[in-house]
C-alpha cells in the first residue's frame, strides 16, 4: 500500500497544475455579495428567508424557499438567491488559491466565488452545472462544476431543477445519476493530489467516492480551518488528511514553495511507436511464434507492408480505421472474435499512420501515471 502523500509533495503538485480543488461552502465566507453584505450559510440565508414570510427561525431551506416564492413570487426568490450568491468582492486567500492552474475545480456552492476570484487574477474559468450536456463542454479549458447547481442559470423554468434549495441535499443524487460523475472519478483518479476546501463531509454519494479507494486516502487532503470542530476532523480523517489550518495558511505554502518544472519527455504506460525495418531474414520460428504465441515482430510487420516477405497480411479494417481518424473522427474501436488479427490490425493502422504524419503510441502496462500520460 503507497504511504500518505507529504503535504510538501501535494503543494508540488497544485503548483505544476496536477491536482484537483474541490470547495464547499467554507470557501465562500468572507465573500461579499451583490445584496452588499458578506456570505452566509445555507441556514443563515434560510433564516432570512424565514423572517420575510413570518415564518421561525430552523426550517429547512427547502421549506422556506417554497414558501418565500409562493408568498412574493419565483422572481423575487431567484433575485434574492442571485444577489446573495453572486460575489462583488473575494478576500486575498481565494484569489490566490484560484490563480493556479488546477486540473479541475469542483464545488457543492451554487454561487460563483471561485469564478470571480480567478477573474481577479486575470484567469478566465467557465461555470458549469449538471445541466449542461457533457459532450457539449471542452475539458482543455478551467472549468468549475457546481455540484449542486449555480445562480447564475437560474430562470423561472430552471429554479427549482437547477439547484438543490437544501442544507443536507447537495448532489447527493444528483451526481450519482449524471455522466458528470465519470469524469469526476476520472479526475480524482488521475490528479497527483486532491485538495479540499470548507467541505463539510455530508455529502453521501461523494463520501461513497471518497471511501471507495486506499490510493485516493493517499492524496486526498482537506483544509477544516484552525477552529474546526473534533466531529469535523473525526470525519476528514476517513478520506484523507486533514490541515487543521486555514486557507491563508494553505495558500502561503504555495507562494513559498520553490517547485521546479517537471521534465516530461518519458512515459512509463505507453510507448511511442517508431516504424523500422529490418536486414534480418524472416524465418519459420518467426511465423511460429506469430501463430502459436501472438508474439509480433514488429520489424517484418514492417518489412510485409513495404513489398517484404509475406509475414502478415494487410487487413482492410486497417485501412478503413485510418481512413475515418483522417477524416476527423476523435476514435475508432476494433473489435472481433478472439483471434481474428485485431492486434496485428492495430499495428498495422499505426504504422501507415506514421507514415502519414501522425504520431503513435501504443500502451505497454498500468501504472499510476497511465491517466495522466494519456491526457498528455
Amino acid at each position: 500500500m503507497a504511504e500518505q502523500m507529504d503535504i510538501d509533495d501535494a503543494v508540488a503538485h497544485v503548483k505544476r497544475g496536477r491536482a484537483v480543488c474541490f470547495t464547499g461552502a467554507g470557501f465562500s465566507l468572507g465573500a461579499s455579495n451583490l445584496a452588499g453584505g458578506a456570505f452566509r450559510t445555507g441556514r443563515q440565508f434560510a433564516d432570512e428567508l424565514a423572517t420575510a414570510c413570518s415564518l421561525p427561525n430552523g426550517l429547512s431551506l427547502t421549506d422556506v424557499s417554497e414558501e418565500f416564492a409562493s408568498a412574493f413570487g419565483d422572481d423575487a426568490l431567484i433575485l434574492k438567491l442571485q444577489n446573495e450568491f453572486s460575489a462583488s468582492t473575494v478576500s486575498d486567500a481565494p484569489r490566490r488559491l484560484a490563480s493556479h492552474g488546477w486540473l479541475r475545480t469542483y464545488t457543492t456552492n451554487y454561487d460563483n466565488v471561485f469564478e470571480f476570484a480567478a477573474a481577479q487574477e486575470k484567469r478566465h474559468v467557465r461555470s458549469v452545472s449538471l445541466s449542461d450536456n457533457i459532450r457539449d463542454i471542452p475539458k482543455q479549458q478551467p472549468l468549475c462544476i457546481h455540484l449542486n447547481g449555480f445562480v447564475g442559470r437560474l430562470t423561472r423554468d430552471t429554479l427549482w431543477d437547477e439547484i438543490k434549495l437544501t442544507d443536507a441535499s447537495y448532489a447527493a443524487s444528483s451526481i450519482a445519476d449524471s455522466l458528470w460523475s465519470t469524469l469526476f472519478r476520472q479526475d480524482l483518479a488521475k490528479a497527483k493530489c486532491v485538495i479540499f476546501v470548507g467541505w463539510s463531509l455530508y455529502d453521501l454519494d461523494i463520501k461513497r467516492i471518497l471511501s471507495g479507494s486506499a490510493e485516493l486516502r493517499q492524496k486526498t487532503f482537506f483544509i477544516v480551518g484552525r477552529g474546526a470542530d473534533d466531529a469535523t476532523i473525526r470525519r476528514a480523517k476517513r478520506y484523507g488528511t486533514v490541515l487543521a489550518e486555514n486557507l491563508d495558511d494553505f495558500v502561503a505554502r504555495l507562494d513559498a514553495a520553490v517547485v521546479e518544472d517537471e521534465i516530461e519527455d518519458s512515459f512509463q504506460s505507453w510507448r511511442k511507436v517508431e516504424a523500422v525495418g529490418s536486414s534480418d531474414a524472416l524465418t519459420s520460428s518467426h511465423v511460429l511464434d506469430l501463430l502459436l504465441l501472438g508474439a509480433v515482430d514488429d520489424s517484418h510487420l514492417y518489412n510485409a507492408l513495404h513489398e517484404g516477405p509475406r509475414y502478415v497480411v494487410e487487413r482492410r479494417a486497417a485501412g478503413r480505421t485510418l481512413s475515418v481518424l483522417k477524416g476527423g473522427s476523435r476514435g475508432m474501436v476494433l473489435y472481433s472474435r478472439l483471434g481474428n488479427g485485431k492486434s496485428i490490425a492495430l499495428r498495422t493502422v499505426t504504422r501507415r499512420a506514421l507514415e502519414q504524419g501522425f504520431e503513435a503510441y501504443e500502451f505497454i502496462g498500468t501504472t499510476e501515471e497511465r491517466i495522466l500520460e494519456l491526457d498528455r
